[in-house]
């Protein structure tokens, strides 16, 4: 017989089916062969488990060697969205009135400003960011675990009045 009488992944059980559907847990981004336990319904079959991006594959040989059964198992990765920021600061000066779904922002200093003058802090710890040089500022690019990014924009000017906002 070669058929699976239990399946785990990742410590979690999933119901056996012919094509079945596993949720990864959150971050978890791939699984390794060792994650899979399978349990034949035939103590004497063997099983052959086979990890490929989203897709785990698992064949089971029966101890005749000739009756053999693939299942599969799609996986959803589940990955943080989240590309905000929880600050950005300029000259030590957070951004007033900052929000994170807001991405673009005019700032004004007082004195001459560099991009080692720019700080910022993601809001998700699997989120990373790249900080750029523009012609006007900078550009902050974060990127979110799942992939997705978003921009923000900070334009920065020299002001020579007591204007400025950092």
């Amino acid at each position: 017989v070669a058929t699976i009488s239990s399946l785990t992944i990742l410590g979690q059980n999933v119901e056996v089916a012919d094509e079945m559907n596993f949720t990864a847990p959150l971050h978890v981004k791939s699984i390794a062969p060792t994650d899979v336990v399978v349990t034949t319904t035939d103590a004497k079959a063997n099983a052959t488990v086979t990890v490929e991006g989203n897709l785990i594959a698992i064949e089971v040989v029966a101890e005749d060697l000739l009756t053999t059964k693939t299942y599969t198992v799609n996986v959803t990765w589940n990955l943080s969205s989240d590309a905000t920021l929880s600050s950005i600061t300029v000259k030590g000066k957070q951004i007033s009135n900052f929000n994170k779904d807001t991405l673009e922002y005019n700032v004004s200093v007082k004195e001459e400003w560099s991009i080692l003058d720019v700080e910022f802090e993601v809001s998700d710890e699997y989120a990373t960011a790249e900080l750029s040089e523009t012609a006007t500022g900078v550009e902050i690019v974060v990127t979110a675990e799942n992939g997705s990014k978003r921009i923000y924009k900070i334009k920065i000017k020299r002001s020579y009045y007591n204007e400025y906002l950092c």
